[in-house]
């Protein structure tokens, strides 16, 4: 049994069809990344896997169930941890104080304790844990609102667009984290960036024009001139 899997999946708005007739699914212990130029796509299905649109046609389902019109709450509550494009975040409250509300709902007392020590080390963010959320630099914020995610041990974790905004050693290092995810939880990470994309490596699902056009591993993807030719133009070198 699939982790995840999107049957048919179709959405349209009005006149315009962003997703045709997609057809995806991910195992588990898997981490893929989708990519495609702008206008793809692959907005428009993190949102309908994360019920925040509710495909026209099609399915998708988590661990054998139909979730298709699921709220986003609803998706999360089931085991499902959703990073969106813009963080998530308490500003008025520190590191820690964020942190320990998204652990609340499924640990207390020592337990919590010792999960809230955990995700701040493996984010990174001890040093930071007594600072103010809203002071903090992009990339931290980033990584609060992961630790957030994390947490709660979701089995299937979905990322859109992680590392926008971050610097070239905080994607880095975000890489290696997704790397290490994706050994106790399925990942899927969607994202323009191909070096961020390079540096997770594993499989890549390329969307276009609202359709899958390539999936395989990062190797034979970046090296497939349709991907080329539609995501950077004809002489594109990833």
């Amino acid at each position: 049994m699939s982790m995840i899997e999107v049957q048919n999946l179709g959405m349209r708005f009005g006149g315009v069809v962003a997703l045709a007739s997609v057809n995806f699914a991910i195992k588990t212990k898997e981490h893929c990344c989708v990519i495609g130029p702008n206008g793809a796509g692959k907005s428009t299905f993190f949102k309908c896997l994360t019920g925040q649109l509710k495909p026209t046609d099609g399915d998708v389902v988590f661990k054998g169930k139909s979730i298709r019109g699921y709220q986003p709450h609803q998706i999360a509550q089931m085991g499902i941890g959703i990073k969106t494009q813009v963080p998530n975040v308490f500003d008025g409250l520190t590191v820690d104080e964020n942190i320990q509300v998204a652990l609340r709902r499924h640990y207390s007392g020592a337990a919590l304790r010792a999960r809230l020590d955990e995700m701040l080390e493996t984010m990174h963010l001890v040093d930071l844990r007594n600072e103010i959320v809203g002071k903090l630099a992009h990339g931290h914020r980033q990584l609060v609102e992961l630790a957030m995610v994390v947490g709660p041990s979701p089995e299937l974790i979905l990322l859109d667009e992680p590392a926008a905004g971050m610097t070239k050693s905080e994607s880095n290092r975000l890489a290696g984290l997704i790397k290490e995810l994706a050994r106790n939880h399925s990942v899927i990470v969607v994202e323009h960036d191909m070096q961020f994309i390079r540096l997770i490596g594993g499989r890549v699902t390329v969307f276009n024009r609202g359709e899958v056009l390539v999936d395989d591993h990062v190797d034979q993807v970046l090296n497939d001139q349709r991907v080329k030719n539609v995501y950077l133009g004809k002489q594109a070198a990833f």
